[in-house]
């Protein structure tokens, strides 16, 4: 959890976290080591890995498939925003996902 969310957001300063908090960690937290592998809900984070959030989630792309990935995800987020123009020009749901397979 995190606290001072507001001001986090006014910052744009990227956190995700599953809610609020109002204790700080002063006394109660402490550093013990970085830039080393970890976890989070049973998936690895190692050094060099991708880590990409947005507000429909998380995702960690390991070193070895960044290229890979990311070429991957640009063609689809290409073909997402084509699908959008074509909604916003009034052409039928139908159509649409007979021509890209996606909506």
């Amino acid at each position: 959890c995190i606290r001072d969310a507001d001001m986090i957001k006014e910052m744009n300063f990227p956190v995700f976290s599953k809610g609020t908090n109002p204790v700080d960690t002063k006394f109660r937290g402490k550093m013990m080591m970085a830039d080393v592998p970890g976890e989070i809900a049973d998936v690895r984070i190692e050094s060099g890995d991708l880590v990409f959030g947005d507000n429909d989630g998380v995702v960690i792309v390991p070193t070895n498939i960044i290229e890979e990935v990311t070429k991957k995800a640009l063609e689809k987020v290409s073909s997402e925003n084509t699908v959008r123009d074509e909604i916003k020009k009034g052409e039928k749901l139908t159509d649409i996902f007979e021509k890209h397979g996606i909506l």
